[in-house]
């Protein structure tokens, strides 16, 4: 299961617990806030891990075994018709989400009603997906189980629903049958799979249909045809029974779980989310906490020296830095508009790179397409129609694609740059906020050294669609034509469609782009002015304690140079516990020295 990056979480959580107490205690609300939320992303931090595949090869079973539950509906029949996103809850709470944006609470009893297609036939209902929270160790560390429909059906609808969600996927499981082992149709969207999912678990499910002899050369066979069909090398395949381990969960039978032999991928799968996603999570927990405990420790070093000072004194040093701090809003305010103007120039390159592209590969994939359409004479109608569709999606897709990479790099380049150029800008600030705190009251404050990279996070996938829409009454009209009128027919709807297809998709990458400069950026300018505001919200807190401590007279002053001490010595316990945490999650990170520097 899930416990190692459940209870490193748990750590990390206890000592927000401890920074959220004492910083309540001293009244910082700004430090508070941060603290909250960052316990919230932590909480909710979110990993899509989608089980896919054919129809029927046990999606919703396997899910039922990893929760020891027959919480979602299984038949016979090709079954799920729609996303349903299994997330942690205390109490079992489900929710269905429509496509004009409402939302109903319903009873277990009721789920299918919705999620299948025998109760939500091609989707009538309009569910734009299913919310499902419920209480299981596999879901408390932040992960998401989606169950969708299967590909490959007579419900053309569903695989178009599993399609689409493809971007969101984090990881998958992807379960393949051992009679037939697998067919043309797994292939071909394994193919699609891969172009959008880096993480791919390959389970071989209902092995206890067949003897371990049969199983192996099955589970061989299936190995091969991935590796040489869909170009993917050295994968390992777990043979398990869904159905075994959920029967041996809800029994409590544990020689049955141990036969399912799901216990072998579920120690995979820990050992991903904890070593290659988990890690990435916690360690960003971790960092943002120490920031919290080092701007605290600023804050009651400068506390501890202000209420040392004598009260005219320290007067006189508020009035001097209120003085500057005008200074800093001011400059915090032009920052802001140059940074805007960076975003402008990079959506500014990436709009005319875009149309110099489609301007330069529209003639290209024309003249493709037109030689194509010449060696397909001796072809019947539909055949010509699925042959111009497949090359044409193919062509789309790798001109895009080669594209979409470059532009990508060049994009991430340019924001790194940015990044760079305004962390020294930032620093430039910071550094003055620094040189006046220890000019005027000989405390230390902690740079900003951020440079961040374009978001990964993208939601594209290609959509193409076909020459002709068979669905429509209207598009099946020229299959009714003669030959060479249908084929006239053709050639103007392939010129047509390559045109707008290409056009379609690019602009999608170009909103996909957008989306994520403009998320990069509202996230590289929040945390840089949250540090400014935070260090000058640090200080100003602090001076009016000590100005109020000192009012209220000497034994007043006793009582709060001991209580400080108190708080600096829980900040020092906390910051040994983070460094511990630190040196589990990587063995050469050295908290101390970022906490002293």
């Amino acid at each position: 299961m899930l416990e190692s990056y459940a209870a490193t979480r748990g750590r990390i959580l206890e000592n927000l617990d401890d920074l959220h107490q004492l910083t309540s205690f001293r009244n910082n609300g700004s430090t508070v806030n941060v603290i909250q939320g960052l316990k919230e992303k932590l909480l909710q931090g979110k990993f899509n891990l989608a089980v896919l595949g054919q129809f029927k090869r046990g999606k919703t079973t396997l899910i039922n075994a990893l929760l020891g539950s027959r919480l979602l509906p299984t038949a016979v029949v090709p079954l799920t018709s729609i996303i349903t996103l299994i997330k942690y809850g205390t109490d079992l709470h489900i929710e269905v989400f429509f496509n004009n944006g409402d939302k109903k609470e319903i009873m277990l009893e009721e789920l299918s009603d919705y999620v299948t297609e025998r109760g939500n036939p091609e989707n009538q209902k309009e569910v734009q997906y299913v919310e499902v929270h419920y209480d299981s160790p596999y879901l408390r560390g932040g992960v998401q189980i989606i169950d969708t429909p299967g590909i490959g059906s007579t419900y053309q609808h569903n695989t178009a629903v599993t399609y689409g969600y493809l971007s969101k996927v984090d990881a998958a499981i992807f379960l393949v049958g051992v009679d037939p082992p697998i067919s043309q149709v797994e292939y071909d969207f394994l193919s699609d799979i891969k172009k959008y999912v880096n993480k791919i678990f390959f389970l071989q499910n209902k092995i206890d249909q067949m003897d371990e002899q049969d199983r192996t050369e099955s589970l061989e066979f299936t190995r091969q045809v991935i590796e040489e069909k869909v170009g993917l090398s050295g994968i390992k395949i777990f043979p398990i029974s869904a159905k075994g381990a959920l029967e041996g969960r809800l029994n409590n039978n544990q020689q049955r779980l141990d036969g399912s032999l799901i216990s072998d991928f579920e120690k995979a799968l820990n050992y991903f989310l904890m070593e290659e996603k988990g890690k990435a999570v916690l360690g960003s927990a971790l960092n943002n906490t120490l920031k919290i405990l080092f701007d605290e420790m600023m804050s009651i070093d400068l506390e501890m020296k202000a209420i040392s000072t004598p009260l005219d004194e320290l007067r006189n040093k508020i009035n001097e830095f209120n003085v500057q701090r005008e200074k800093i809003h001011q400059d915090r305010e032009d920052f802001d508009y140059l940074l805007k103007g960076e975003k402008e120039k990079l959506i500014s390159i990436l709009e005319s790179d875009l149309k110099d592209f489609v301007e330069g590969k529209s003639p290209e994939l024309m003249k493709k397409m037109e030689e194509h359409f010449k060696k397909l004479q001796d072809v019947g109608k539909t055949e010509l129609a699925k042959e111009i569709d497949r090359v044409m999606k193919q062509g789309i897709e790798v001109i895009l694609r080669e594209w979409r990479a470059l532009e990508e790099d060049k994009l991430k380049r340019g924001f790194e740059n940015i990044t760079r150029r305004f962390s020294a800008k930032a620093n430039e600030i910071i550094s003055y906020i620094k040189t006046l705190s220890s000019e005027i009251f000989d405390v230390e404050v902690e740079t900003f050294n951020h440079v961040k990279t374009l978001t990964t996070e993208s939601y594209f996938y290609f959509r193409i669609d076909t020459l002709f829409d068979n669905t429509l009454m209207l598009e099946t009209l020229p299959f009714a034509l003669p030959e060479f009128l249908f084929r006239r027919v053709a050639l103007s709807r392939m010129y047509e469609r390559c045109r707008e297809e290409l056009d379609r998709n690019a602009g999608r990458i170009r909103h996909d782009f957008l989306e994520r400069i403009e998320k990069s950026i509202g996230k590289f300018r929040n945390e840089l002015f949250s540090k400014i505001d935070a260090t000058l919200s640090g200080i100003e807190s602090a001076l009016e304690r000590a100005i109020f401590e000192i009012e209220e007279g000497e034994e007043k002053l006793i009582k709060t140079k001991k209580n400080l001490e108190e708080q600096v010595n829980a900040l020092k316990r906390i910051r040994v516990n983070l460094a511990e945490l630190g040196e589990a999650l990587y063995p050469d990170y050295d908290n101390l020295t970022q906490i002293n520097r």
